[in-house]
């Protein structure tokens, strides 16, 4: 190569980097490229986060309510009127079957007015929150429920209107409903109530509800309703059986009027407490009865601003009006009738009205307000199958007081029983069983009491019956065998049942003393005939021998007299040679052993704290010098409670005594398993395996540099 093209190559080669500085320059760009690569990665995931927080923050959209009013002629429906409904521009949406006779206001929230005539009629709001006016509405329907609100219906009433029920109800109020306006409305039953209601309800503006039946109650309401008259409003309610029928804790705030008529019977008729409340009058007539009527042991409270007026057109009747609370006392006053005047005390006051009269009761204090409590509900004492449940507890969220039996409602469904009587205190109760007679789930219900509300709805419990076959009667004899009378010991007492029997254990088995002192030892045997061992027999004479029920059979005829005899000669003592008053721990491979003066041919059982020990839990072996080893295996040990134990090793002519003790694995120092050194070898692993990896990382990242 000529000297020209050299230097040439040389110029070339020293304009380009060397290979070292391009190896750090690629790196470098690598690096710059990866750290832009990262920054899109969090704003892009910046973005997807901000953009699905917004997705989930905002609200579906709500239903929304309809816009116009749709005026609907009751006298028009049916024939080329069936099944129309509202034009789009109302968005009142409303249908009629010209079958089922039924009238459906079916848009939420929407907006009618009704009117006219019709015989045979039962209007439905079938949707929520929907506005209707009655202006100069007459139905007089055989369809049940002529008229049938939903929840939070509002009624406004103009003019006057009314419904007449001839097969059950005549107005029913499915939820909480408003009652406004300034008309009137005359709800009528010929054969259950003229109003039944469902929940809370209210009556406003200075309309009139007037509640009828000629046959049961005017109004029926259950649970814990509220009822609100606003002033200028009033609420009437007339029934043959009586003006209203309230059940659970019912509270009227009566700022205009409220009269309740019973023509038959009571005017006001409740099954456990009410609250009188407001500033407005509240009147309640009986006939042939008390003006107000008790389900039993049950109060009224009256508020202190409202008027009270009890008309008796019966014999006369007498309450108890209670004060709720000490805070303040009030004037009792009783008009047109026996005066009564005074501060209230602790104690109610007894408020008499004669037949004829007319008393007005003023001034008494305001109730305090109900607590609300939960409970839950299962049953005791049960097994699936096996065993019958023997009560039902109740646990309520906090301590209550005055629950009675009769507050407590068990139904029977797919299971049965039969209840006893309340027992318990504090937050728990337990309804007693004194019978399952099908296994299953039973309902458990409790009303409101005392001063508690029960917000728990009705619980499902399962019951537990013994479903298995019922045992068999045997009966069984008892003598002794192996002994001869004041020369040889009696070695066991066989028993003898009537019947081949299987399961019979040495627990089954009870020896009592009498005359005679023996102690047992294991039960043994097959079929009609088992043993059961006499390990020693210290004393001639009586002893008493039960057996109690086992497996499937059931013992019957009671305990049996057996003589025992007792040798001569008196019992050895033997010494223990090794492991006298020795230590077992917890959790130790090896088991328990001590060695007995005696040799092994002589060992006829074991006691433990006087209980026989099972001969696959223990072995007994000869050392080299001829005495018996008795050996109790771990596994049995391991059965024990920690403490301390007597040991008795009994030969067939005496016996060794000595105790024993079972510690905790904690305690373990030697022979016992002592404390293992696994978890610091394991942790010395994991220190070295990490600061391996460090040092690893560490030296790589130098070369890197």
């Amino acid at each position: 190569m000529s000297s020209g093209k050299a230097d040439e190559i040389r110029v070339r080669r020293a304009a380009l980097p060397s290979r070292s500085e391009a190896f750090v320059e690629a790196m470098r760009k690598n690096k710059n490229l990866m750290i832009r690569n990262r920054k899109k990665v969090i704003v892009s995931t910046l973005l997807i986060a901000v953009t699905v927080f917004c997705l989930l923050a905002i609200p579906p959209p709500a239903a929304e309510a309809a816009t116009g009013m749709v005026t609907i002629d009751l006298g028009a429906l049916g024939g080329a009127n069936a099944n129309n409904s509202a034009d789009a521009a109302t968005d009142s949406q409303w249908s009629y079957d010209d079958t089922t006779k039924i009238l459906a206001l079916s848009t939420y929230r929407g907006n009618y007015t009704l009117h006219g005539t019709n015989a045979d009629l039962r209007v439905i709001d079938t949707t929520a929150e929907n506005n209707i006016t009655m202006n100069g509405v007459n139905i007089t329907s055989a369809i049940d429920d002529p008229c049938y609100l939903g929840d939070l219906a509002t009624l406004t009433l103009v003019g006057n209107n009314t419904i007449t029920g001839i097969g059950k109800r005549a107005l029913v109020m499915g939820g909480s409903c408003t009652i406004n306006g300034t008309g009137t409305l005359t709800a009528t039953s010929t054969t259950l109530f003229g109003l039944r209601s469902f929940n809370t309800f209210t009556i406003g503006g200075t309309a009139t509800v007037n509640a009828i039946s000629s046959a049961d109650y005017g109004i029926f309401s259950a649970g814990s309703p509220v009822i609100n008259i606003g002033a200028g409003a009033k609420l009437i309610a007339t029934g043959t059986a009586g003006g209203v029928d309230f059940t659970g804790l019912i509270t009227i705030n009566c700022d205009g009027m409220a009269t309740f008529t019973g023509t038959s019977g009571p005017g006001f008729y409740f099954n456990y407490k009410s609250n009188l409340l407001g500033s407005g009058k509240i009147t309640m007539v009986g006939h042939g009865y008390d003006a107000i009527g008790f389900g039993g042991g049950n109060r009224v409270w009256v508020g202190d601003q409202v008027t009270l007026e009890i008309k008796n057109n019966g014999a006369g009747e007498t309450h108890n009006f209670e004060k709720a609370s000490t805070a303040n006392t009030h004037q009792w006053k009783l008009t047109n009738a026996t005066l009564i005047s005074g501060n209230l005390t602790d104690v109610a006051i007894v408020v008499t009205v004669a037949a004829g009269e007319t008393g007005t009761i003023q001034r008494i204090p305001i109730p305090p307000l109900a607590t609300d409590v939960t409970f839950t509900a299962v049953q005791t004492g049960g097994t699936s199958g096996t065993a019958d449940s023997t009560g039902i507890k109740l646990t309520f969220s906090t301590a209550v007081t005055g629950l009675a039996a009769s507050d407590i409602s068990v139904t029977n469904d797919t299971g049965a029983v039969t209840v006893g009587s309340l027992s318990g205190s504090g937050n728990t109760r337990t309804i007693a069983l004194t019978a399952v007679t099908a296994q299953g789930n039973v309902r458990v219900s409790v009303s409101n009491f005392g001063t508690f509300n029960v917000t728990t709805a009705t619980q499902t419990v399962a019951v537990y019956k013994n479903t298995a076959v019922p045992p068999t009667d045997v009966t069984f004899t008892a003598v002794q065998t192996g002994g001869t009378s004041g020369t040889v010991s009696s070695t066991g007492i066989v028993l003898t049942f009537s019947l081949p029997v299987a399961g019979l254990t040495t627990s089954n088995v009870t020896i009592t003393n009498g005359t005679g002192s023996a102690t047992k030892g294991l039960v043994t045997g097959s079929g009609t005939t088992w043993t059961v061992v006499l390990l020693s027999v210290t004393t001639q004479g009586n002893v008493t021998v039960a057996v109690s029920n086992f497996g499937s059979f059931n013992v019957t005829g009671g305990a049996k007299t057996v003589m025992v005899y007792a040798s001569s000669s008196a019992p050895i003592v033997y010494d223990i040679k090794d492991g006298a008053d020795g230590n077992w721990v917890k959790g130790s491979n090896n088991g328990h052993a001590i060695t007995v003066g005696a040799p092994s041919s002589k060992v006829t059982g074991v006691n433990v704290d006087d209980n026989p020990v099972d001969a696959g839990d223990y072995t007994v072996t000869n050392n080299a010098s001829g005495d018996a080893i008795v050996t109790l295996k771990a596994a049995y040990l391991e059965t024990l409670d920690i403490g301390s134990y007597s040991l008795k090793v009994f030969m067939n002519d005496g016996s060794a005594s000595t105790t024993m003790t079972v510690s905790p694995a904690e305690d373990a120092e030697e022979g016992g398993g002592g404390s293992s050194t696994m978890p610091t070898v394991a942790v010395a692993f994991v220190a070295v395996l990490v600061l391996g990896v460090l040092a690893y990382m560490f030296a790589k990242r130098s070369k890197m540099k």
